[in-house]
């Protein structure tokens, strides 16, 4: 009998953001979706794992939403009050931003046994059955990676059945409340990463220890169900092999190339910065003002540069680590090079187009201040030549009662 392959990847976004929630559930018009039969969708089984009632009458996008309001509402609000007390208004985010966030949105497992071509693959009712008993043993070893909700899919006719299932990793803040924060819950749970002498990294991770263990647990539930069950990974072909040290060459310079331009970057944004913080002037008026060279800032504006500043800087330096962080991945296998070394780069150039984005809205945030910084300074022309006219009436009125006498 051939063995079958198991599938267990997790992944928080793909290229277009956070999974979308309405793939699994359906809830989307199925008949422009290409992939899915619309007969067979009554046949996919969907479950919640709250506690709330009627979960059946909720989408898995109204289901996940509330239960984050109702686990994460004290710890964001904490977080909230942070970001208004330092008057770091951008960062202030609502449940939804929250949700939807990559760092803080659900993480989804796929499982499945096998392809359609397979003749002993997992169908749906061993796959609910392995699952039932996967999930129960994880809630015991791992229980804060809560699981959220599942979708066992059984309408898509080029692939064999599998399972989306949605977990999300509770952790706590300082005083206590629920946050969701991966590497906090692992470390919170005591799992360490498989070589604890060395220093984190990509391959060196608590994440990596996790992954491992449960992988290896599906498998021995899978073949306590009579799945022969191949554990060894595919072996690259000497042409892939050839190709993955081309690419992994042409990786290295481009992240050496990426490296300079982080460097010339954050040189650049320190310049600017420096041009920011460069003179405090407080005017007899009581205004507080910041001048720099020509322009002119009242406090809420120089604030609201100042933030934007400390936003761009932390993604620059961002860059710079992510660059040098893939230096590490010449000494990984010949199949894991290329792999690593693309998702490297991939980053980097999104990075570089968000830092690229924030410097051009800071740019025009800049001169829309220079212009409300002049208005200001005018209006301050306008009073300070008022003052110095009524000095002058006051003067001569003084002179000319002194000559009276």
């Amino acid at each position: 009998m051939d063995k079958v392959r198991a599938t267990a990847h997790n992944a928080r976004c793909g290229k277009d953001g956070p999974f979308s929630r309405n793939h699994n559930d359906r809830n989307f018009d199925v008949k422009n979706a290409e992939h899915i039969d619309p007969d067979k969708v009554k046949n996919n089984i969907y479950l919640f794992y709250g506690n709330s009632d009627n979960e059946k009458n909720k989408t898995i996008d109204k289901y996940e939403l509330d239960f984050y309001e109702k686990h994460f509402k004290a710890g964001l609000s904490e977080k909230n009050k942070k970001h208004l007390e330092n008057r770091q208004y951008k960062r202030v985010r609502t449940m939804e931003d929250y949700i939807n966030s990559k760092n803080s949105c659900p993480e989804e497992t796929i499982i499945q046994f096998g392809k359609r071509s397979d003749i002993n693959k997992a169908e749906g009712e061993t796959l609910l059955k392995i699952f039932e008993i996967y999930k129960a043993w994880h809630d015991v070893t791992f229980p804060q990676a809560v699981f959220l909700d599942m979708a066992l899919h059984r309408d898509e006719p080029d692939c064999a059945d599998h399972i989306h299932y949605r977990k999300v990793w509770i952790a706590h803040d300082k005083i206590g409340n629920e946050i969701v924060n991966q590497g906090k819950a692992l470390e919170e749970m005591g799992v360490e990463r498989p070589l604890p002498d060395r220093e984190t990294g990509r391959r060196n991770n608590a994440k990596v220890t996790y992954t491992k263990i449960c992988r290896e647990k599906l498998i021995e539930i899978g073949k306590s169900f009579g799945l022969e069950i191949e554990e060894k990974p595919k072996e690259t072909s000497k042409a892939g092999l050839r190709k993955l040290d081309n690419d992994a060459r042409m990786a290295e310079e481009r992240r050496d190339k990426a490296l300079a331009e982080a460097a010339a970057l954050l040189e650049c944004l320190n310049e600017i910065s420096d041009k920011v913080v460069k003179t405090i002037v407080p005017e007899k008026t009581g205004l507080f003002r910041k001048k720099t060279g020509n322009m002119v800032m009242n406090k809420e504006t120089y604030e609201q540069v100042m933030d934007a500043l400390e936003q761009i800087n932390m993604i620059a330096k961002k860059v710079t680590e992510t660059a040098k962080a893939t230096e590490e991945d010449r000494t990984i296998a010949a199949e894991k090079r290329a792999e690593a070394e693309q998702s490297a780069y991939r980053q980097l150039l999104e990075i570089q187009n968000r830092v690229q984005k924030e410097l051009a809205e800071n740019h025009e945030a800049e001169l829309k201040a220079k212009e409300e910084a002049e208005q200001e300074r005018d209006k301050y022309t306008k009073m300070r030549k008022y003052s110095q006219h009524i000095i002058r009436k006051e003067l001569e009125k003084s002179i000319n009662d002194t000559n009276k006498v």
